[in-house]
């Protein structure tokens, strides 16, 4: 590992000017692009999860939530709305691993205004483009489901972990007040009322910071995957296929204009722009690494999924070209 950093750290050197072009593009790219439109949406996520946070019954509205938010505001904010929910105890870890590759997709705007009509230029109508890229999470995630309750252990929600955690925090409290964090008999309804408002309103202000946070590390991990990018097609002697394929790997936007580009067949170029829209890229991945941390939610699972779903939708997609 630390070889390869080093390889890594002198090719960087070697290739400033490259290094510099890709850095420009990936952050006038989230400048433009990402900030004006996800910061928002990320806004808005937050709201909601302290919204839920202050309802009794909130558990009932975070999958309804998570569906709305996830499918019609795009990468990263399912898989952030994924990790959250799990993290506040609304939804199971498992189940929200299920779900997290279908949550946590494309835009519907971006497949609109961006794949469709700039990258594809109008050659399928939206509802054709929603089908392809959907219905193969749709199944696979029913097939998971079915899957995981013929075969899967169910866990109790309060997990032996989580009982040693409390266990132990109760104890500290204890052996610092010298009682118990449990509310005696005497408490008053006001008192409890006080502390509620205190803490939802502390919440609310930390709302902006984590928001501008989460987009700060988007930005980040677009400017990277752009330097990649850059130096993927700097390569000398790289097959122009192969580095194609490659940049459509690494990062959507960027790298299905390549593709639309490209020398390959009508057919075989519309069928992997579609295939690494599906995937998401290795950008998108990064950032849902970074939303989902100390969730417990699956990244090898994640992953798998949307390699397969990615080749479903290339697959069907040439197919149906031809």
């Amino acid at each position: 590992m630390l070889f390869c950093l080093i390889i890594f750290l002198l090719t960087l050197i070697l290739e400033n000017q490259v290094v510099v072009t890709g850095a420009r593009a990936g952050l006038m790219l989230w400048f433009h692009d990402v900030l004006p439109l996800l910061l928002p949406f990320m806004l808005l996520s937050n709201l909601f999860v302290l919204k839920i946070r202050t309802k009794k019954t909130g558990a009932a509205y975070a999958i309804p939530v998570l569906f709305l938010l996830g499918l019609l505001c795009g990468y990263p904010l399912g898989a952030k709305m994924a990790s959250d929910f799990t993290k506040e105890g609304y939804i199971k870890p498992s189940t929200a691993t299920i779900l997290l590759p279908l949550c946590n997709n494309i835009s519907p705007m971006f497949l609109s205004g961006y794949i469709g009509h700039i990258v594809l230029k109008d050659q399928f109508p939206f509802w054709f483009l929603l089908a392809v890229l959907y219905v193969p999470y749709v199944l696979v995630t029913c097939i998971a489901f079915v899957l995981f309750r013929a075969f899967g252990k169910h866990k109790p929600t309060c997990s032996s972990s989580n009982i040693h955690t409390l266990h132990h925090t109760a104890s500290k409290e204890v052996a610092v007040t010298g009682h118990s964090s449990t509310p005696s008999r005497h408490t008053s309804k006001y008192s409890k009322e006080t502390i509620s408002q205190q803490a939802t309103s502390t919440q609310a202000n930390d709302l902006l910071l984590q928001s501008v946070i989460q987009i700060t590390y988007v930005g980040l991990y677009i400017m990277i995957c752009s330097i990649l990018f850059a130096l993927v097609c700097a390569i000398p002697n790289l097959s122009s296929t192969v580095s194609t394929v490659l940049c459509g790997i690494l990062e959507i936007t960027q790298g299905s204009t390549v593709l639309a580009a490209s020398t390959f067949l009508p057919e075989i170029k519309t069928a992997l722009i579609l295939a690494c829209t599906s995937f998401g890229g290795i950008s998108t991945f990064l950032q849902t690494i970074q939303v989902t941390k100390q969730s417990g939610l699956s990244m090898i699972y994640y992953f798998v999924i949307k390699c397969i779903c990615g080749c479903m939708t290339g697959f069907a997609m040439y197919l149906l070209f031809i």
